[in-house]
């Protein structure tokens, strides 16, 4: 009888922990924003795994974009009527796949005034600064001066209702999973803060680190997302590189082009968009006040500046630049894009330049540091004033930023970075790598990660010197995981007149689905 019984338990209890796996396995609710872009392009590379995505998961949505307000006739004018199509029509269809498609302005939270006391805590309860968190935007935030251009009570309002929102919606829908880009925007940063608070698992996109295009998942931008579990080859990695890494020719010729003579000569063309530009902000900020913290204000003036500032630069950076000696002992230093997120938002406190300065001090005698300002912007973006003083250190070149990377790399000590793709190519070729950033390859057991810049000294030394700890095995291994983990994508670029959204295939959406149902089955 009693053994009778405990089968009958036994049985009863195998059927349940069989029906919780199956719940695990097969259903998960899931969150994404749209809006990271100003116009709600995002949706371009967004609704087209969300078609494909397991039935079972539940979606759910919270947008800046509402069709009726954002995706107007002033947006026809700036990237075209079919533009404009595309993206409503990716938004309706959207709307038709998920269990929620919420507006952020339609939220009661955004409708109200907070008092000081409010404000405070809720601060306390996300456990962020709201100033530090704001200063991540880099369209408002002026690093160089630490301040930021918005009006700090408005700006204040505007975070305590999306915390709220962003916190009722996820504990309302019960959310488990929280999908999205690496961004500097309020609304974007908002939102990740406010899910890492409330222990949701995190899915970061994250785009590939090879030359050919693809698509890395990262647990909280951080962590790779394991999930096809099958090895890679180690020789077929490396025969993707020979003069050329991620920053592609068709790149550089385009940045050449824009920064170019005949550009700069017809450039007033292009600004004829910036009253379209106005208009649009103008538009939807009278429907939405709290639209003025994400789009940013623009002006002829303002955007002939810009460009003039990065004309120059391209042409002021010939003087200071030098050629690589190779049978120098080096490390090579690459320089983040300025505006990128892997700095304003996941390194928001460190200085590139004070950094130089520091690696400066810490090299021996007869060693050098060589700085390369970022492919993709020829130099453009970084302030040539900061250029030339880092020019003058002894032990520093400035290396022209169109130079075969990997020569550059196979032929130094090491390579110091932040959270560079450099970084990732160097343990690639073998090349040992120091980094004081926290992207998906800077980990101890594969990296010199220096937490203290007080270390930074004594880790060159250890380069030199080949005591060189890390296990290469380790390193080949996590590279072969990358490679394996990473979903090969063909992509669009919408050519919109200048402005070029990136979209993906119906292709490219089954894959990246496939991939995210995987991580969701295997907890990854």
């Amino acid at each position: 009888m009693m053994l009778n019984v405990l089968k009958f338990t036994m049985k009863k209890l195998g059927n349940i922990i069989e029906h919780d796996l199956m719940i695990g396995d097969l259903m998960v609710k899931i969150t994404f924003l749209i809006g990271t872009g100003y116009y709600g392009e995002d949706v371009l590379h967004k609704t087209p795994w969300a078609r494909y995505l397991n039935k079972s998961h539940d979606l759910y949505v919270v947008s800046r974009i509402k069709p009726e307000i954002h995706l107007n006739k002033f947006l026809d004018k700036i990237i075209g009527h079919e533009g404009t199509v595309n993206i409503r029509n990716s938004l309706v269809e959207l709307m038709n796949l998920v269990k929620d498609f919420f507006i952020v302005y339609d939220s009661q939270y955004l409708q109200k005034e907070y008092t000081k006391n409010e404000i405070n805590e809720l601060e306390q309860w996300l456990n962020i600064p709201f100033n530090y968190l704001s200063s991540f935007d880099r369209r408002f935030y002026d690093k160089n001066n630490s301040c930021d251009s918005r009006n700090k009570m408005e700006l204040n309002n505007y975070l305590a209702g999306l915390l709220l929102l962003f916190r009722e919606f996820f504990k309302k829908n019960n959310v488990k999973v929280f999908i999205n880009t690496l961004e500097d925007d309020v609304f974007s940063v908002m939102a990740y803060f406010v899910a890492k608070r409330l222990g949701l698992k995190i899915i970061g996109f994250t785009p590939g680190r090879f030359p050919k295009k693809g698509m890395m998942f990262c647990e909280d931008f951080s962590e790779l997302c394991d999930f096809r579990m099958s090895d890679s080859d180690l020789k077929k990695i490396k025969s993707m590189y020979n003069v050329s890494t991620i920053a592609n020719k068709e790149t550089l010729d385009r940045t050449s082009d824009y920064l170019g003579i005949k550009s700069f000569l017809t450039r007033y063309k292009s600004l004829e968009c910036v009253k379209d530009n106005k208009d649009y902000r103008k538009n939807v900020i009278s429907y939405y006040n709290y639209e003025k913290f994400i789009i940013p204000p623009i002006s002829v003036f303002k955007e002939f500046n810009l460009y003039f500032k990065k004309f120059c630069r391209r042409y002021l950076l010939r003087s200071i630049l030098k050629k690589p000696d190779y049978d120098n002992s080096y490390f090579l230093f690459p320089l983040h894009y300025t505006e990128d997120a892997q700095i304003t938002f996941r390194e928001p406190i460190l200085d590139q330049f004070r950094l130089i300065n520091d690696i400066s001090r810490s090299l021996p005698l007869n060693c050098y540091l060589y700085v390369k300002p970022h492919p993709h912007y020829l130099g453009s973006d970084v302030s040539f004033k900061k250029l030339f003083r880092i020019s003058k250190l002894e032990n520093v070149k400035i290396i022209n930023p169109t130079y075969p990377p990997i020569k550059l790399i196979t032929n130094s000590q090491g390579v110091i970075t932040v959270n560079s793709t450099t970084g990732f190519e160097a343990l690639i070729m073998g090349v040992p790598v120091i980094t004081l950033g926290h992207d998906f390859y800077c980990k101890d057991d594969l990296c010199y990660t220096i937490k203290d810049k007080k270390n930074l000294a004594e880790a060159i030394m250890k380069i030199l010197c080949n005591d060189y700890s890390i296990d290469r095995k380790t390193v080949e291994s996590f590279i072969k995981k990358v490679y394996s983990n990473t979903v090969w994508i063909d992509g669009i670029n919408y050519n919109y007149g200048k402005f070029r959204p990136f979209g993906l295939t119906e292709v490219d959406g089954k894959h990246i689905a496939s991939a995210l149902d995987l991580i969701m089955n295997c907890g990854a």
